[in-house]
């Protein structure tokens, strides 16, 4: 897109959002027009099923719309847009992967998980579990405590007899060892890889 036509395109959209935040539907529905192929793609690259994707996407448009009284304050709509995205569909991840160890207990979750992805997200599981096995002891046992006990890092500080400083220290050692082994070991699925050891919180 040309340099002209970026700026036009951003006066539409701001004219859109003013609109919306006093209301206006029709000007709700071609924002929606106007973005959901992007919000839609986006979605599928983290559940690879049409019809969730679908759903998570409403739910997208929804929340604006919901909040649109906000809308008159955003700069810049694009990175609103990614970041309420990012939000809701991290959020399904996590509730998916809450659910029952990441096995389908129920019906509805049997149709959140297809039987191939179920497999997939068991062996990214076992990945990361993998990679943690490889971290040094005390980056071991801060993220055991963290991410799978769910202990906050208050809780972790005194369990090891180590400050909160050096707790976060060694998360951030953690996450980023269990980052670059997703990226060695499996860079078909690393970004549901990543996705997965951000929602982590249990073993």
């Amino acid at each position: 897109m040309a340099e002209d036509e970026k700026k036009i395109h951003s006066q539409e959209v701001n004219l859109l959002l003013l609109q919306i935040a006093d209301g206006h539907q029709p000007a709700f529905n071609s924002l929606v027009a106007m973005h959901w192929k992007r919000v839609f793609s986006h979605a599928m690259t983290y559940v690879q099923c049409y019809t969730i994707a679908e759903e998570l996407t409403q739910d997208v448009f929804l929340k604006i719309w919901q909040y649109r009284e906000k809308l008159t304050e955003i700069l810049h709509f694009d990175d609103y847009l990614f970041i309420v995205s990012r939000n809701l569909l991290i959020s399904a991840i996590r509730k998916k992967i809450d659910s029952a160890s990441i096995e389908p207990s129920t019906e509805h979750s049997e149709t959140l998980w297809l039987p191939d992805q179920q497999m997939e997200m068991k062996e990214l599981h076992s990945l990361i579990l993998k990679g943690v096995d490889a971290l040094s002891p005390q980056q071991q046992q801060v993220f055991k405590l963290g991410k799978m006990e769910g202990l906050s890092y208050d809780q972790i500080a005194e369990s090891m007899q180590i400050t909160k400083r050096t707790v976060r220290f060694h998360m951030a050692l953690a996450l980023n060892s269990l980052r670059i082994y997703i990226h060695q070991h499996n860079t078909k699925h690393l970004l549901a890889g990543l996705v997965l050891l951000l929602c982590l919180n249990k073993g």
